[in-house]
């Protein structure tokens, strides 16, 4: 009997990450979900334990996977900044545009530098977020 940690390995093995070209349908995301199931079914072959686990616990959900250039804004407006203050420069920039969705990147460098910089996003942001527009 193989040990857990060939079984991992060989769970791992069955993950291939795969980005498709058409990645906003989640067609990775149905990849990596069989990829991680067809894990979960090898490692609970080789390990009574692990499989017992497996059983009690169900399948891994995984949440949705989020947009890119949002979440990246996001990620670059919340850098070394508390949580609150980063939501309250976050919701202001969010304010700046009418739209009900995330405003895309041809809004972002279509909006003057300053009135950004009126919401509370330091140069330095300013310049990161025009670089990923």
């Amino acid at each position: 009997m193989r040990s857990w940690c060939a079984a991992f390995r060989q769970a791992r093995l069955c993950y291939t990450p795969r980005q498709t070209t058409d990645w906003r349908a989640g067609r990775s995301m149905v990849v990596r979900r069989r990829a991680i199931a067809n894990g979960a079914r090898a490692l609970a072959k080789t390990d009574p334990v692990l499989k017992g686990i497996i059983e009690r616990i169900g399948p891994l959900e995984w949440p949705e996977a989020r947009e890119p250039f949002p979440a990246l804004v996001r990620s670059i407006c919340y850098q070394q900044l508390a949580g609150s203050a980063a939501a309250a420069i976050m919701s202001r920039f969010l304010a700046l545009y009418p739209s009900d969705s995330f405003p895309g990147p041809h809004a972002v460098l279509a909006t003057p530098d300053e009135t950004l910089r009126s919401v509370g996003l330091s140069r330095q942001k300013l310049s990161y977020m025009k670089d990923l527009s």
